[in-house]
């Protein structure tokens, strides 16, 4: 198994916040959303997720490894309870589906609720932080589905969901170390830490 620096695992489904007060989320197929002039309603965001070795989120679950290709990858870790490192690993393959807490399948006009799950069917894994192009292109793809305005990685990062990038040129340190946060506010964009995905197959 080749060993990586982050992973994003796509998938097939996009979500938005049920009530603005309440922390659940419905998640939809985006075919089902997709509207006749091939774009998506603002109020979607992709429903996917994001490690990077070496990062700890806000509940201390600390990313050390991402291992695999890009039709299975095994990420893992440690989180600190007390003085305790209790180790954590998540397989996420291809074809599989995941889901996470809060996230529901709205029946019967929204009416009822039942567990929802999305389907991966894309895994982007990167040898370094500077190994972008493919996400970046699919931000790319997510931006213009929404009606934003877009630049793939071949053209440079000058737009992104969060709004304006523009890269420091005062140094090449500090123009990879402005690409990193944006990096990290990307990841947190798929990957929110409150997601807590659970593998369900």
């Amino acid at each position: 198994m080749a060993d990586y620096y982050m992973t994003f695992i796509l998938t097939d489904s996009v979500m938005k916040k049920i009530d603005a007060d309440e922390e659940d989320k419905e998640i939809v197929k985006r075919e089902n959303v997709v509207k006749s002039d091939g774009s998506i309603p603002p109020e979607f965001v992709p429903f996917n997720a994001a490690y990077i070795t070496g990062e700890t989120d806000i509940f201390g679950k600390m990313c050390d490894y991402v291992k695999g290709d890009k039709n299975t990858v095994v990420v893992g870790g440690n989180t600190l309870v007390g003085a305790f490192a209790i180790p954590w690993e998540e397989t996420y393959t291809v074809g599989n589906n995941f889901t996470a807490e809060h996230i529901f399948e709205l029946i019967k006009e929204g009416s009822h609720r039942k567990q929802g799950v999305a389907m991966i069917e894309k895994i982007i894994v990167c040898k370094t932080k500077n190994d972008t192009d493919e996400i970046v292109n699919y931000f790319a793809e997510v931006n213009a589905a929404h009606g934003r305005p877009i630049k793939y990685a071949e053209q440079g990062v000058t737009e992104t969901n969060y709004g304006d990038y523009s890269p420091p040129a005062a140094s090449q340190a500090a123009e990879e170390d402005e690409y990193e946060a944006f990096l990290m506010q990307e990841a947190e964009f798929v990957h929110p830490p409150q997601r807590n995905y659970q593998n369900t197959v």
